[in-house]
């Protein structure tokens, strides 16, 4: 009967410690999974918040953003409700983009290398990269704020970084001539000679200029909308960051 007895015991703590070390596996698992959730939030955006809402992640430019966006606001007092794709028609003029929709979600980068914030419209889905380095958030698309309602939940999600490699890689992939072909579609210029004669100012100060055209054709594959100044800021900060503007 002892004999019995001491068995049932050893076997008791057979299976305690079998437990214990199953719930430590589970506990590295949880560990495993935080660290992957590491660069994903989610974020409530007040409408009425003119600063926007900071996220506490940093991107760098070229890095992937991914988000979903859902919930309404309202743009005036008992208006209407409007998703994070806003309203079809253009912000106008006292909005972050001016041409983007009335109510838009948009992303938000507090970039040191710029005086301003950079704006990127983002909706309630949006896949690309950072057209800058700096501080996340989001922003409703108004010029006036104080008159709204509602917020919009964003579960955003950030890739890896790209590596420097992958930049110096991409740097010689644009010419002078795709550069300016992408400005002549756009109605920028009429012709090669008058982007060149126009553009040649810029170049110089770039000490590399495959670098400077290398990253505004990343512009042009992002925001390939003329009209989007989204466009327009990328490129800016292309200049800002690769160049030496005098």
């Amino acid at each position: 009967m002892k004999s019995q007895t001491i068995t049932i015991i050893l076997l008791a703590l057979l299976i305690a410690t079998f437990a214990v070390a199953l719930s430590c596996g589970d506990d590295d698992d949880d560990d495993n999974d935080d660290n992957d959730d590491d660069d994903a939030e989610t974020v409530d955006v007040p409408a009425d918040n003119s600063e926007g809402v900071m996220t506490g992640l940093s991107v760098v430019k070229g890095q992937d953003i991914s988000l979903t966006a859902t919930g309404y606001v309202q743009l005036e007092v008992d208006g209407e409700d409007v998703g994070p794709d806003g309203l079809d028609q253009a912000c106008g003029a006292g909005c972050p983009l001016e041409d983007s929709n009335w109510g838009m979600l948009l992303i938000k980068i507090e970039s040191s290398a710029k005086a301003g914030p950079v704006y990127v419209g983002a909706g309630s889905d949006f896949s690309g990269q950072a057209p800058a380095a700096g501080d996340l958030g989001f922003t409703i698309n108004d010029s006036d704020y104080s008159d709204n309602g509602g917020s919009f939940s964003v579960d955003v999600d950030l890739g890896d970084e790209p590596s420097g490699d992958d930049d110096d890689d991409d740097a010689t992939t644009c010419t002078v001539e795709e550069y300016c072909d992408f400005y002549i579609a756009c109605g920028a210029y009429a012709d090669q000679d008058s982007c060149l004669s126009t553009s040649q100012a810029y170049f110089d100060q770039c000490p590399s200029v495959d670098v400077f055209l290398g990253c505004s054709c990343g512009c042009f594959e992002q925001f390939s909308d003329c009209m989007d100044t989204a466009l327009n800021d990328c490129v800016i900060d292309c200049f800002v960051t690769e160049c030496d503007p005098q």
